[in-house]
């Protein structure tokens, strides 16, 4: 499907959908707050997701989870690159997209792919794809180009 017709579909989505938080009242019922996103919100959230897959598409080095080698001659990546790393992590940082959760995760998955590189769990041949991740853009789950515009 076309990512121009699914963003849509999303924003249209959350244009009508309706959040519930569930709270009880002091008879022990349930009462139900619902809260729909204004189109000003509407607009604002799709603006947003235009700027990010714009970003991702002209200024985005694709450089997630650069790994290392200790000599020219290694056949077998052995770990993370973390000068690499640190440069993306101010890349990403820089653009204001992303919150610190996402940051904290980004940052777990990188010692984990360091740790099974360095144990021997994984095994990562250098110029082979990566072991982990899949086949496809990791922003859009597409094998396509993702731009809405």
């Amino acid at each position: 499907m076309n990512i121009s017709i699914t963003l849509l579909l999303f924003v249209l989505f959350l244009g009508a959908a309706s959040y519930t938080y569930g709270k009880k009242d002091s008879n022990n019922t349930n009462l139900r707050i619902i809260i729909k996103p204004s189109s000003e919100d509407t607009i604002k959230l799709r603006t947003l997701i235009i700027r990010l897959y714009e970003w991702v598409e002209t200024k985005n080095s694709k450089n997630d989870f650069e790994p290392k080698k200790t000599t020219n001659q290694d056949r077998h990546y052995i770990g993370i690159n973390w000068d690499a790393h640190n440069v993306r992590i101010k890349e990403l940082e820089s653009t204001n997209f992303f919150s610190k959760e996402f940051f904290d995760n980004y940052n777990k998955i990188a010692n984990t792919i360091d740790t099974e590189l360095q144990k021997g769990k994984m095994e990562w041949l250098v110029g082979d794809i990566p072991p982990f991740g899949s086949d496809v853009n990791p922003w859009c789950n597409c094998q396509e180009n993702m731009s809405p515009i």
